[in-house]
C-alpha cells in the first residue's frame, strides 16, 4: 500500500505515521510538511490512502490541495485531517473526502485502510 501524508505538527504526524505503520507494515508511507512539499514531490497520482491535514502550509490547504488531486485523476481515498469542526457535506462531497477528527485513533485510520482494500482495482 502506498500512503501519502501532509501533516506539519511534526508530534502529530509522527503519531500517524507509527499507527499506519502498526495498521499496514508493508506500507511505502511518503511523508511531506506541505502541500508545496507534495506538489514538487509528485508528477502522478500513483498512491492508494492520501491524509492531509485541513491548515497546512504552502500555497494550497489541505481542502485546496484535495480538490487538485481529485482534479488530476486520484480516485483512491482520501481523507481530511483537523481538530476543528467537520465541514458542511457540501465541502466534503465534491471531493470525495472522508473526515478525520483530530486525534484520530486506531480503528480510524483502520476503517480508511479497509476502505482501500475495499476499493475495485484500477482499470
Amino acid at each position: 500500500m502506498r500512503i501519502v501524508c501532509v501533516e506539519d505538527d511534526v508530534g502529530l504526524r509522527n503519531v500517524v505515521i507509527d499507527t499506519l505503520q502498526y495498521l499496514e507494515p508493508d506500507a511505502r508511507i511518503n511523508v511531506f510538511a506541505s502541500s508545496d512539499d507534495l506538489l514538487s514531490a509528485f508528477d502522478s497520482v500513483d498512491f492508494d490512502l492520501v491524509l492531509l491535514d485541513v491548515r497546512i502550509p504552502g500555497e494550497m490547504n489541505g481542502t485546496a490541495l484535495a480538490k487538485h488531486l481529485r482534479d488530476a485523476g486520484y480516485a483512491g481515498v482520501m481523507a481530511l485531517m483537523s481538530a476543528f469542526p467537520r465541514p458542511p457535506l457540501d465541502i466534503l462531497e465534491p471531493i470525495d473526502c472522508e473526515w478525520l477528527s483530530k486525534p484520530i485513533d486506531l480503528d480510524t485510520l483502520d476503517g480508511l485502510i479497509m476502505k482501500v482494500y475495499a476499493q475495485p482495482p484500477p482499470n
